[in-house]
């Protein structure tokens, strides 16, 4: 292949790579806003000490998630301006975890969500 396509196409994969983490991103923080209601649905009405754990422990973890997609965009921005590396395997395997960490944390997410739901529907109100 040419050097001009491969260039090309390596420019390609890193920007699909960053609109794809872009949104990741994007979720995880929609994450951390749905947390604000959940802790307050949590304290107003579920009132459980270890599903106000669950929510902290969550938004930790949320954060952490997040620091480490901004600093993997960060490092793609780089590679994508400064980089000579080919998009090999290797790079797509790289990718492919930081994928398998997003599901990760969205199951995670979806899981807590639940909990509090079913505290809510099966809590009886006074």
């Amino acid at each position: 292949m040419p050097v001009n396509r491969i260039e090309s196409n390596r420019v390609l994969c890193i920007k699909k790579d960053l609109i794809e983490l872009s949104n990741w991103i994007e979720n995880i923080e929609g994450f951390n806003d749905e947390l604000v209601y959940l802790k307050l649905i949590e304290a107003q009405i579920v009132k459980n000490n270890a599903i106000a754990m669950r929510i902290l422990s969550f938004r930790r973890k949320n954060t952490l998630t997040m620091g480490a997609f901004c600093k993997y965009e960060q490092e793609l921005k780089k590679e994508l301006e400064y980089g000579q590396r080919n998009y090999d395997i290797s790079r797509a395997k790289m990718h492919e975890k930081k994928r398998e960490e997003f599901i990760k944390i969205t199951r995670g997410f979806n899981r807590l969500k639940q909990i509090i739901y079913n505290q809510m529907v099966t809590r009886p109100f006074n």
